[in-house]
């Protein structure tokens, strides 16, 4: 079964995949490679030697690829040597965690930035989808679970743990717009997952709130700390404190259903993240509505728990708690 991973296969499996994967002259397969390089020293050492090999060749012949990846590639190119880019870095500030990942800055934002009217979106078929054929070589594993077929995807800029993308019966084209079955039927699948793999996280963006293809899909990642949203200091979990943004916990499957249909039919956008048996609902303005924050790719979901990604250390004091609380809905 495609899923039923330990957690030495799943990462002898990961590391195997972006080995084969550098062994096409593709310019998407190298961003990709590179990308997931820089999250582990070891895997960053053990591919250094490969992935030069591959941009020497790649820049000698320049073969092409996706417009999204030519104009990644030659910002490599004409920047700072990429042999040169650190592994991500991870420290904490107070209740918060704060990563350097120079990669993700390349990141193509597509539909992240633009001005939310509705959650729900016809699907395109001509936009930007997960069906695309170029796509293919990015595959990590596909398969059925419970009756859903599954296709998951290398993430190509990387900002959590082993991340991938999961993408629920791909050739339905079906839109970033959450129904009860996909909800319960993750929900359902991170339990199963997390007596496997511990530390496994799936999450939902919304339309507005970081999603940038509208075509369903949720990330999924391994991590093994617990996220900031996590801590029972929070009000959501009884303690005394508020988390910066309204956030609903539920260990019940229809009950979290509730809260997300409500939000999802009111066209505000939000956050999920499915983690052992529970499910978080973070409620947040769209990434329109707040032009001045210093987070510079905006909010996720991964922001929304608690961890915020910067292309390198922020050199100007400010208050990540201040930054995550202007998402608050007023």
């Amino acid at each position: 079964m495609f899923l039923e991973w330990d957690a030495d296969r799943f990462r002898h499996q990961y590391r195997e995949g972006l080995v084969e994967m550098l062994q096409r002259d593709s310019l998407g397969a190298w961003i990709l490679v590179l990308a997931n390089s820089m999250q582990d020293p070891e895997l960053r050492a053990a591919l250094r030697g490969p992935i030069d090999e591959a941009y020497f060749r790649l820049s000698t012949t320049l073969p092409e690829g996706s417009e999204d990846d030519v104009a990644v590639f030659n910002r490599i190119r004409e920047g700072a040597p990429h042999h040169l880019f650190r592994h991500w870095h991870s420290a904490s500030r107070d209740a918060w965690r704060l990563v350097t990942n120079p990669m993700r800055q390349l990141r193509p934002m597509r539909l992240a930035r633009d001005p939310l009217r509705n959650l729900h979106r016809d699907f395109n078929p001509d936009g930007f989808n997960f069906s695309r054929t170029h796509l293919q070589p990015e595959i990590f594993r596909e398969g059925d679970w419970q009756g859903i077929s599954y296709r998951v995807f290398y993430n190509k800029f990387p900002f959590a743990p082993w991340h991938l993308l999961v993408v629920p019966d791909v050739d339905t084209s079906h839109p970033q717009y959450l129904t009860e079955n996909y909800h319960s039927h993750v929900m359902e699948l991170v339990g199963w997952l997390s007596g496997r793999l511990p530390g496994v996280a799936m999450a939902y963006n919304s339309l507005g709130a970081g999603a940038s293809v509208n075509h369903l899909h949720f990330q999924f990642a391994v991590i093994e700390e617990a996220l900031p949203v996590e801590e029972q200091r929070w009000r959501h979990h009884g303690g005394d404190e508020d988390y910066p943004l309204d956030c609903i916990l539920s260990e019940d499957s229809r009950e979290a259903w509730k809260a997300i249909d409500e939000r999802q039919r009111s066209g505000r956008p939000f956050n999920l993240i499915y983690r052992g048996s529970s499910c978080y609902l973070l409620k947040r303005k769209s990434q329109a509505e707040v032009a001045d924050c210093l987070l510079p790719q905006g909010v996720t979901w991964y922001e929304s728990a608690g961890v915020f990604v910067f292309p390198d250390h922020p050199r100007t004091p400010f208050s990540l708690a201040t930054s995550l609380g202007q998402y608050r809905c007023s």
